[in-house]
């Protein structure tokens, strides 16, 4: 995420675009404005790749994420 400017006003609106994922990698990407009397400043934007796992990876992933050593 990168911060442009303070997000200072009334209300904060953020807009991502539907974009169709691929089959192994999704990439999004949001906008964040901030509004004052009416006005809209562009305040922070972010952009991210997702790996799409299926149920038995995600599963395998979170019981490797549970199992830490203490």
């Amino acid at each position: 995420m990168n911060l442009l400017s303070p997000a200072v006003g009334e209300r904060l609106v953020c807009r991502g675009p539907r974009d169709q994922a691929g089959r192994q990698v999704a990439v999004v990407a949001a906008d964040v404005f901030c509004i004052t009397n009416g006005i809209e400043k562009h305040t922070a934007t972010a952009l991210a790749s997702i790996a799409m796992l299926d149920e038995k990876a995600a599963a395998k992933m979170a019981g490797a994420k549970n199992s830490s050593p203490a």
